[in-house]
């Protein structure tokens, strides 16, 4: 479940449709029609570094820049670094899955790159 989830759950259980236009949705194990492959979180904060992670069942993919964000939250993207860690080892496993790494970077990138900047 992500943030985004919430309103769809709360609208739920107090009885009252959801409106179509939203990007949240009810998760399936609340009841809904579908469940995420993934969870997808980011962290974006002013002078500090660019961070997101996406949670699957096995694994916690982690992409972080290497430069502070802008004041305009636009982010440099000359330097980042990624991993695929296994959740119940803790082991990087980016080597081991190179296609998984791989797609969730650019699950990663397309949901950046409108905030992109290469200097």
């Amino acid at each position: 479940m992500e943030l985004i989830d919430m309103l769809p759950t709360l609208l739920h259980y107090s009885d009252l449709s959801a409106p179509k236009d939203i990007d949240g949705h009810l998760p399936a194990c609340l009841g809904g029609k579908e469940s995420r492959k993934f969870a997808f979180t980011e962290a974006i904060h002013p002078n500090q570094t660019y961070k997101a992670a996406i949670t699957d069942e096995t694994h916690i993919f982690r992409f972080e820049n290497g430069h502070p964000l802008q004041n305009d939250g636009l982010v440099d993207l000359n330097d980042y670094k990624i991993q695929l860690i296994n959740k119940e080892t803790g082991s990087d496993e980016t080597d081991v899955f190179p296609d998984k790494a791989d797609h969730y970077e650019e699950v990663v990138w397309e949901h950046i790159r409108k905030h992109i900047i290469f200097n």
